[in-house]
């Protein structure tokens, strides 16, 4: 798709391949690059933390940059997202931000770096014989990621993610995991696209995920994925070039994994859920974007890689928000 060139009043045919533009600012690096990245986004949501599956932050809602304003700079873009699970056996309460820069690494190849960091604050009810949680776990984590355009029907999105997650009082090798992913999206028709592939998360419970679905956008109003690990339907109710809104139902494969001390031993709590959520996002096209969150959260489990046992603590109800620039 030919991206328009500088026109004063765009026509109605420009504004849609405006909305459809890259979410990560490639316009800002080399207006040629035309790699539509957010769709594989959509579609697989990037796990670009290997401890979760996925968790909060996801580039489907950053801000779109039309070409009418390339800004060659390094720099894309900036989110932080604030989540709580409410419940009287296992609650938590999350705060994630991450970076993303993105550079020339190849005409058809962008290599785009995200560093991020995340704390989670953790109130649970444990069962009698099992370790004691932490208050506090944290992450640190860099994707190392190249999106490939091969033609106009095949790309590649590959990544490795290095990271460190940890309660910072268990120092040791379990702390440090190496994720990657390896995905193809192809293209079919203007409306169609799948993505094939696999997401290693160097975890003990989910060592490897599938990231498989279909990206179906049969009008400008609509975004259908149906995809793992997060399927989202979205519908535009305000189409306004200058914010769109959107409302959603989507699913989460939701949980993390982090190495812990207690009683001067080293373990890793596993933690996974399931997430059923509706939402409402903004998505600008060169400034800020937001989304609201609620949600059920349910099949919630606990395990440890080293201590017998596991728990599974009741049903929770879910709040998030999210601001991205």
């Amino acid at each position: 798709m030919d991206h328009p060139r500088y026109h004063a009043r765009p026509s109605d045919a420009e504004t849609d391949d405006v909305r459809r533009l890259p979410s990560i600012r490639l316009s800002r690096l080399d207006p040629n690059l035309r790699l539509e990245e957010r769709d594989v986004e959509q579609a697989v949501e990037p796990i670009y933390r290997p401890r979760s599956l996925p968790s909060s932050q996801w580039v489907d809602e950053e801000p779109v940059i039309p070409v009418e304003e390339p800004r060659p700079r390094s720099f894309q873009m900036a989110s932080i997202t604030a989540t709580r699970l409410v419940d009287d056996t296992f609650a938590m309460i999350d705060l994630e931000t991450f970076g993303v820069w993105a550079l020339p690494l190849a005409e058809r190849a962008p290599l785009i770096l995200t560093p991020g960091f995340g704390v989670h604050g953790l109130s649970a009810e444990v069962p009698p014989g099992l370790p004691e949680l932490p208050d506090e776990v944290y992450d640190f984590y860099l994707d190392v990621r190249v999106l490939y355009k091969h033609n106009e029907r095949y790309a590649l999105d590959l990544a490795i993610t290095p990271g460190y997650y940890s309660d910072l009082h268990n120092k040791s090798s379990d702390a440090f995991r190496l994720g990657a992913r390896a995905l193809l999206v192809t293209t079919w028709s203007p409306t169609i696209k799948t993505v094939g592939g696999i997401v290693y998360l160097d975890r003990e419970d989910y060592p490897v995920v599938p990231g498989a679905g279909l990206i179906w956008t049969p009008t400008p109003d609509w975004d259908i994925h149906i995809a793992m690990p997060k399927p989202k339907v979205a519908y535009r109710f305000d189409p306004n070039p200058g914010r769109e809104r959107w409302a959603y139902i989507a699913g989460e494969f939701g949980g993390g994994a982090w190495a812990f001390e207690y009683e001067g031993q080293d373990d890793i709590m596993n933690y996974s859920d399931l997430r059923l959520l509706v939402g409402m996002e903004q998505r600008g096209p060169a400034g800020p974007a937001f989304r609201i969150e609620a949600g059920y959260v349910f099949a919630r489990k606990v395990e440890f890689d080293r201590a017998p046992g596991k728990f599974e603590p009741d049903d929770a109800f879910l709040i998030r928000g999210a601001f991205t620039y």
